[in-house]
């Protein structure tokens, strides 16, 4: 796949009804450059983000073509890197491919466990009503005798049997049943945890800078593009060189945590509050 930056069809002024004045190619040269810088948004929200792709060197990459184009440099220039930028998305479209292909399998894998285990739920079943049948014939056989007393033990004692029957095949049932849903239970926690770890600082529970710089990333280039407006708030602790010195860094530690909840508990629900250094924070606000 290539993509070349090719010279404007030159139109006849006649065709356009006369030719554009400055005023109106600066505003057509800003309402491309806005096209241009919705599309690398585009772009970036279309690569799911997954280290094992390469996803952040990617939307680095996007992000660099990105500022080649706003800070408009001459034409060749561009035009080597945007050929090169192509080359680049179509091969992580092609990794993103063979990775969903990966998971797809993967997933194809896990519904023949489930199948598996239907079948074999399947085959306890037909072995529960062969049994079923055997105490039906047993109670149609106690029908046939004279003796009323008779027949009444021997169809308390069945019952009792089928009641034994039918509790153990639920008990069993529901076991399989609960192994089964515990399973996806686990999976589904398992990689909730491991996004939260890769995103979490693990000290105070704010965001980490990774998760930050993602994050207003995303903000700045939807600001571009839909006008949303949002707030950087920096934070930084006074002296907390002097707390770390004095008290040990047990201590200093204990300071970040707390400053941390406070901060959390003054935010509104979607305000975003991430650890940026040491002792620095960085909140973002939306609107």
């Amino acid at each position: 796949m290539a993509f070349f930056l090719r010279k404007p069809k030159e139109t006849a002024p006649e065709e356009e009804g006369g030719q554009l004045d400055s005023t109106q190619l600066s505003e057509l040269n800003a309402l491309y450059l806005r096209a241009v810088n919705a599309l690398f948004m585009f772009i970036k929200d279309f690569a799911l983000d997954l280290k094992e792709i390469g996803s952040d060197r990617f939307k680095a990459e996007v992000d660099q073509l990105k500022g080649d184009f706003n800070a408009q440099v001459k034409a060749p220039v561009l035009n080597r890197r945007f050929e090169g930028g192509c080359r680049d998305v179509s091969a992580f479209i092609e990794r993103q491919k063979g990775y969903l292909a990966d998971r797809e399998r993967e997933l194809r894998d896990i519904i023949d466990l489930l199948t598996t285990a239907m079948t074999s739920l399947n085959t306890d079943n037909k072995s529960f009503y062969r049994r079923v049948f055997d105490q039906s014939e047993k109670i149609d056989q106690i029908s046939r005798l004279d003796d009323i007393k008779k027949i009444k033990v021997a169809l308390q004692e069945e019952v009792t049997q089928m009641k034994v029957l039918v509790s153990a095949k639920e008990e069993a049932d529901a076991k399989q049943i609960d192994q089964l849903a515990s399973q996806v239970t686990v999976l589904k926690n398992e990689l909730q945890k491991a996004k939260q770890r890769s995103e979490t600082d693990g000290l105070t529970g704010a965001l980490n800078r990774g998760a930050f710089d993602a994050v207003i990333a995303d903000m700045v280039s939807r600001r571009e593009v839909t006008g949303q407006a949002f707030s950087l708030l920096m934070l930084d602790l006074d002296n907390f060189k002097g707390i770390n010195d004095t008290y040990g860094h047990l201590t200093g530690d204990r300071v970040l945590v707390a400053f941390a909840q406070k901060c959390k508990g003054m935010l509104r629900g979607d305000d975003i509050i991430a650890r940026y250094g040491g002792e620095e924070f960085a909140v973002i606000l939306p609107g």
